[in-house]
């Protein structure tokens, strides 16, 4: 009897080491590429209308919000980068010459879908 516990606790724990390696799991990667091009989501301050965030190849983008009547030809320049691991940083070029840094956490990077949050937990979400 004693025999037949040792086995039974045996088998338990070997299952429960299987599933806590299995629960792991790889971390997030993240693919760049994905994030090329024009991106919305609606207008906080209209909500018939988008704001918008653009990237370019090579590390380049603009944004702007039509609620706030500013057009893509009134865009204000960034420049982007994106690590594998989601480190996600836009440095905003002002009107002044001045760069203001925003960093942000990715959280999903698809085809069609843009989400990523910033320092204090607010998620922001685009789609293509």
């Amino acid at each position: 009897m004693k025999r037949k516990k040792s086995i039974i606790l045996l088998i338990i724990t070997a299952l429960c080491v299987v599933i806590g390696f299995n629960s792991c799991g790889d971390p997030m990667s993240f693919d760049s590429s994905l994030l090329i091009g024009k991106w919305r989501k609606t207008s906080k301050y209209d909500s018939t209308k988008y704001e918008y965030y653009r990237f370019d190849a090579g590390g380049n983008g603009a944004t702007w919000d039509e609620g706030d009547d500013v057009s893509e030809n009134e865009a204000q320049p960034f420049t982007w980068t994106l690590t594998s691991t989601g480190d996600f940083t836009l440095l905003h070029k002002g009107e002044m010459g001045q760069v203001v840094p925003k960093t942000y956490t990715m959280l999903t990077l698809t085809a069609t879908t843009l989400s990523f949050k910033d320092s204090y937990g607010e998620r922001y979400t685009y789609y293509k």
